[in-house]
């Protein structure tokens, strides 16, 4: 009876921690991926200076997401994305001028 109830108890605790590992797990969104891509592209674009920890995090996002999708049109917003943020990066490396008072 004991060993039957052991079993039981186990099955259950196996049983819960699946489906609390299945709700937990997220769901991999093509589409949620590409629009953060677009929306770090348009921080990026704004941006005048950019930090060497927000560069090195820039480099290892770009690396991440540089598997092509099934879906043609994600895929051309995903490169679309990357390459606009790889030259808001390269742009901000650029020295900004500054022009002061009436300077000609």
């Amino acid at each position: 009876m004991a060993n039957g109830v052991v079993q039981l108890i186990v099955g259950l605790a196996v049983a819960a921690a699946v489906g609390l590992t299945v709700v937990l797990t997220p769901v991999h969104r093509t589409n949620e991926d590409v629009a953060f891509l677009e929306r770090v592209a348009d921080t990026a674009e704004r941006a005048e200076i950019v930090a060497p920890e927000t560069r090195a995090f820039l480099t290892e996002l770009t690396k991440r997401h540089r598997a092509s999708l099934a879906d043609p049109e994600l895929d051309l917003r995903r490169r679309d994305a990357l390459a606009r943020i790889v030259a808001a990066t390269r742009q901000a490396d650029r020295p900004q001028r500054r022009v002061y008072g009436n300077a000609r």
